[in-house]
């Protein structure tokens, strides 16, 4: 889920739905729209929603009529997309077996990929930090890749967490892991070339 302007965006059954939330007490679905591939995640942008679609890829979807959202451009990358972030005109998407992928989607109608990094094969998360890109890894744990120049990015950290990572959020230089098998991992990556744990709390189940 995205709130953005008294909208609620919701990823459910494959598709994304769009709700007016303005009034709290009496949410109104205004629209929705499923997908090639379905939505695995997303993130807004202005007009537009960015999803990571699985098999399907990255699908850039104009929101700006939320009552008919519509599919306006794709790029069909190798393997599962499951994570994505956009920055300005940078689309980043990571998925199992498809490594991070750096598309320029300047014109969203024919994004293009400009670089990419091969990483552990299950790949489920990923979030920005200036020109930095961190990845929740599965049971490679948290990455740090270098994406200074879009067109070579690189790894130069690393962080083997004790489960699976499967999700993460920045906030200045702590990453919050959520870790399957092992709960929430506090990470410092004030040192993105030496992240350090500096705290966990267990959860219940997965």
């Amino acid at each position: 889920i995205e709130l953005v302007d008294g909208l609620a965006y919701v990823a459910a059954g494959g598709s994304l739905h769009i709700v007016d939330v303005s009034n709290p007490a009496t949410p109104l679905e205004l629209g929705s729209v499923r997908p090639s591939g379905g939505v695995t995640n997303f993130v807004i942008s202005g007009d537009l929603a960015y999803v990571a679609a699985e098999i399907a890829g990255l699908r850039i979807i104009d929101v700006s009529d939320p009552a008919t959202p519509t599919e306006i451009g794709f790029l069909d990358t190798p393997g599962y997309a499951r994570g994505i972030t956009v920055v300005g005109t940078i689309a980043y998407v990571v998925g199992f077996d498809s490594g991070l992928r750096v598309i320029d989607v300047s014109n969203p109608t024919t994004p293009i990929e400009i670089g990419f990094v091969d990483t552990p094969r299950a790949t489920w998360d990923v979030k920005t930090m200036g020109t930095l890109a961190f990845l929740a890894c599965g049971d490679s744990g948290l990455r740090v890749i270098d994406v200074s120049n879009p067109a070579a990015p690189v790894e130069i950290g690393a962080l083997d967490t004790p489960g699976y990572s499967r999700q993460l959020a920045l906030v200045g230089t702590i990453a919050y892991i959520a870790d399957t098998g092992s709960g929430l991992r506090v990470v410092d990556v004030s040192h993105p070339a030496a992240p350090v744990e500096v705290g966990a709390a267990d959860v219940p189940s997965n």
